[in-house]
């Protein structure tokens, strides 16, 4: 009969007490791990859930800061020119183009009309072309915003210069058309100054959100290579003032686009006042 012989080794208690305590150490430090794992994790998800879901929820107006009332860059000049003795130096005037052209429609006063339709292809990708077209006939008015410039030069006349078709055939995307009531190269517009403190939305401008009209101001006749101008209206610096262009006859169409800068189409001319 075989008899199996097993041998025994204790372990030695200070052994077994040391793994306890290494094992001891090791769990909160683990705990420790996932927890910051775990908080990163929500952060993670809250935060792309802000991002994605909360503008649609709670999208703030963009006219909130347009509203907003314009500070003068100038301090203390009106105390400083209101002086007698002060003595200015003579500045001709300054030529300032328009902000933007919004168009709307009598004959659909809810469409609001895209901005920037045209766009250049360059190095660094497609951008605006910003394009200063006053398209007008007998349904639709062009709306022009120009910010008010340069303290003391406070005398604001609206110009329109026609381009000659010399400059239509010669300069890069400028477009000239008028029909007038006889059918010749010539129409007569009219000019309304709009009530308006701010920029104007023009994303969501239309005929029936448009400033409202103030006063009108007067009529230009528009031919080629011809400049019409308005008597001057008091303008504070900074400030924004707004036009509207319309026809001043049913059988009227004015289709000029001057797409670069040039002292052509519609423009500001400020006169000194100090």
């Amino acid at each position: 009969m075989l008899r199996r012989h097993f041998q025994y080794s204790s372990v030695l208690q200070e052994d077994y007490d040391e793994g306890r305590e290494d094992n001891a150490r090791a769990m909160p430090v683990a705990r420790w791990c996932f927890v910051v794992i775990l908080l990163c994790s929500i952060v993670d998800i809250v935060a792309l859930l802000y991002s994605n879901f909360w503008p649609m929820l709670a999208q703030t107006p963009s006219n909130v800061f347009e509203d907003l009332p314009l500070r003068s860059s100038y301090l203390r000049l009106d105390e400083l020119y209101g002086q007698k003795h002060q003595p200015s130096t003579p500045h001709g005037p300054v030529i300032n183009f328009p902000r933007a052209f919004g168009k709307v429609s009598a004959s659909d006063i809810h469409r609001t009309f895209p901005q920037w339709p045209i766009w250049w292809g360059g190095e660094s990708g497609f951008v605006p072309f910003a394009d200063l077209q006053v398209l007008v006939n007998s349904e639709m008015s062009t709306i022009a915003q120009f910010h008010v410039m340069d303290y003391g030069m406070e005398n604001c006349s609206l110009t329109f210069r026609t381009p000659s078709a010399t400059d239509a055939a010669s300069l890069p995307g400028v477009n000239l058309t008028l029909i007038g009531t006889d059918g010749q190269n010539s129409t007569e517009i009219g000019i309304w100054l709009l009530k308006t403190t701010s920029k104007i939305d023009l994303g969501r401008l239309s005929w029936a959100n448009k400033p409202p009209r103030d006063r009108y101001l007067g009529s230009m006749l528009l031919s080629p290579g011809t400049t019409a101008r308005l008597p001057g209206i008091s303008c504070r610096s900074g400030s924004y003032l707004a036009f509207e262009v319309t026809c001043k006859s049913l059988r009227c169409l004015v289709d000029i686009a001057v797409p670069i800068k040039k002292i052509l189409g519609l423009y500001l001319r400020q006169y000194q006042t100090i």
